[in-house]
């Protein structure tokens, strides 16, 4: 049968549009992961080709790119896993210049090997260098273990073990803070619980004998030190160790709800630990869940914890976008509450963090890779179709900015309208859709 003129018009139009997406205001529509892999080619692969993993840059490199990685593996993109896998051989070679001074940023990065290295491990064998590279940081976790471990009012334990165990048997230490767990410490537990899960015999008895001891404690850590419910209208579905911090200097002014010069201390027993350190459970929980994966009890509760952080942080912690604030935000604490973190803290000056200010970490940190957290997802959304961030959004993301010299990539303000916050707000996208 013959098209009509008028047929053929319409069926022209139609294929038209197919092709170019129309829309009243004739823009067209770039796929997501095409956008992506545009903006990975001007952004991740010039970074990746850098020496981002010393001591300048090797915190931000761990905390901006753990997202892109793990993107990366999950859609199976041969392209850009090499991207990230031509840059752990490179710090194979120059492993001895991960390890400075801070232990923090050693054990943060640390674990960014340790990451990338069961990832790899699950989408193909590990090569001879990434082998090589497996038993460094083997060695820099047993070593760490075993090395003395400072904390406050006392001499050094002799260990971290030590240290550890003292802190999870401790209730009442004369300072709330003296028994948190530091990042330092977690970050060691979620390594530990990724190497495992690679190669659990190719160890040295003094690496085993500490893998063992750091099994232990942090399934200790797990049951013990975090409270949570799985029922509705819970204000305690997930908190690790809420309180701990309550007497530390950067928690003094919680109960302040601005940040004014010279104003009193009012700390709040029982608060939560700020919302930004806490960016790191959703990965780490993934990682416990590898150490426990053949104990089908344990196995179950970390997954109910999974689920109780997503809750937490959904109901309590997030704040959806609105017409006075166009962009995702959160609350200061995980508990909701949202006052002054950090006034006078060293790096940031005679200031502090007002409320929402805490709220740029959604632009660098890991709720992607929450269960499930979808007004973040729909707030993304929105942002990405409105174009860049308005000032005062970034201002608010911003707070008060560190003093501490960054890979210019990195750097706020610049990194809210570099493209870096919107890659990584798209890959968090894609995240966010299982």
């Amino acid at each position: 049968m013959e098209l009509t003129n008028k047929a053929l018009k319409i069926l022209l139009c139609v294929l038209i549009c197919s092709l170019f997406s129309c829309k009243n205001d004739n823009k067209s529509v770039v796929p997501s992961n095409a956008k992506i892999t545009d903006m990975w080619g001007s952004l991740i692969i010039p970074l990746l080709s850098e020496s981002i993993w010393l001591e300048r840059d090797k915190y931000d490199t761990s905390s901006v790119l753990m997202l892109p990685m793990n993107w990366a593996f999950k859609v199976k993109d041969t392209s850009k896993i090499n991207d990230f896998s031509v840059f752990f051989a490179q710090v194979n070679t120059y492993y001895h210049e991960t390890l400075a001074e801070n232990r923090l940023n050693n054990a943060q990065f640390q674990y960014f090997i340790s990451q990338y290295l069961i990832l790899k491990h699950k989408y193909s064998r590990l090569d001879e260098v990434e082998l090589e590279l497996l038993n460094k940081v083997q060695n820099w976790a047993a070593d760490f273990w075993n090395e003395p471990a400072w904390l406050w009012g006392r001499e050094p334990f002799d260990s971290m073990y030590e240290r550890m165990s003292w802190k999870l048997l401790e209730l009442n230490p004369q300072r709330s803070y003296y028994r948190a767990i530091f990042d330092e410490e977690l970050f060691l537990l979620a390594t530990v619980a990724n190497l495992q899960a690679i190669d659990p015999s190719n160890l040295t008895v003094e690496q085993e004998n500490a893998f063992g001891q750091i099994k232990d404690v942090s399934w200790l850590m797990l049951h013990q030190e975090i409270k949570f419910s799985l029922e509705e209208n819970n204000a305690n579905y997930f908190n690790f160790q809420q309180g701990a911090w309550a007497e530390h200097p950067d928690y003094a002014y919680v109960g302040q709800k601005e940040v004014i010069e010279g104003m009193i201390k009012m700390p709040i027993e029982g608060i939560a630990t700020d919302s930004s350190h806490m960016h790191r459970w959703p990965v780490w929980l993934k990682s416990f869940k590898r150490m426990f994966s053949k104990d089908e009890n344990k196995l179950q509760l970390i997954k109910k914890l999974e689920i109780a952080l997503a809750q937490q942080f959904n109901e309590f912690v997030y704040v959806k976008s609105d017409n006075f604030f166009p962009a995702p935000r959160m609350n200061n604490f995980f508990d909701g509450r949202n006052g002054v973190y950090r006034y006078l803290y060293a790096t940031q000056g005679s200031s502090g963090y007002a409320p929402y200010q805490l709220s740029g970490t959604l632009a660098v940190g890991w709720y992607g890779m929450l269960l499930g957290a979808d007004d973040f997802k729909e707030d993304i959304v929105k942002m990405l179709d409105s174009g860049e961030l308005p000032h005062y959004v970034i201002e608010t993301y911003v707070g008060p900015n560190t003093t501490r010299e960054r890979h210019p990539l990195f750097t706020w303000p610049e990194y809210f309208s570099n493209g870096m916050t919107e890659l990584n707000y798209r890959i968090t996208k894609e995240l966010l859709n299982d």
